[in-house]
Order: C-alpha cells, then structure tokens, then sequence
C-alpha cells in the first residue's frame, strides 16, 4: 500500500472544502440556514481542518519512524536476496557469506565458489 503523496492529500483537501463551502453556500441561499448559523458552520469547519493540521503534524513523526523501520528491514541483504530469489527469472543468487546463504530460505541462493568470486585478481 502506499501513502498519498502532497499533492494528493492537498487535491483531496480541495475537494473537501469546496463540496462543504458549496453545501453550506445552498443551505444558506435558500434559507435552510440563517446567516448566522452559516457563519459558526464556517468556523466549525475551520477549526476541524485546523484541528487535524495538528494531528497530521502530530503523526508526522510517527510516520517518520515506522517508515525507517520499513526501509531498514526492506535495504537488509536478507531481504534484498529474498526478493531477487522469489523473481522467476532468476535462476541463481551466488552469495559470499555462509550465514547469509544459510539464512535465506531459497533453493536459488548458494555459496559462492572462490575461482567466480574475483579471487585471482
């Protein structure tokens, strides 16, 4: 899954408050709302996208972290070598370290032998 980016979390804000800005703009044109009732639905509103502007920004640090914890798990030889293994087209993975090896659970992934490894240069 991935997470909006700027642009749409910005477009989607737009389409938001326009649609309430439009709603509130009808109900007040054919008298379902005073004057005065739109004018605290405008503040109401105001004050909710103010309200989550400090959530968002409350969250943002949070978001931060668990997004590092992903990319540390996912940047991880392991993990690396385990996503090149489970692509169909590759046939085998030859790996330096024997723990590494022992470690990822794929048929395709063997020690390297020392004559293909640059060891003669």
């Amino acid at each position: 899954m991935n997470l909006p980016n700027q642009n749409q979390i910005v477009a989607f804000g737009r389409h938001v408050v326009t649609f309430i800005a439009g709603a509130v703009t009808l109900m007040a044109t054919f008298n379902l709302i005073t004057p005065d009732q739109a004018s605290m639905l405008k503040s109401s509103f105001t004050q909710i996208v103010q309200s989550l502007g400090e959530i968002s920004a409350a969250v943002a640090p949070i978001v931060a972290i668990v997004s590092g914890l992903y990319a540390s798990r996912s940047a991880s030889p392991a993990a690396q070598i385990k996503a090149v293994a489970a692509n169909e087209a590759v046939a085998k993975i030859e790996v330096k370290d024997p723990v590494v090896a022992g470690s990822i659970p794929s048929e395709k992934v063997v020690m390297a032998s020392p004559e293909g490894n640059g060891a003669g240069l």
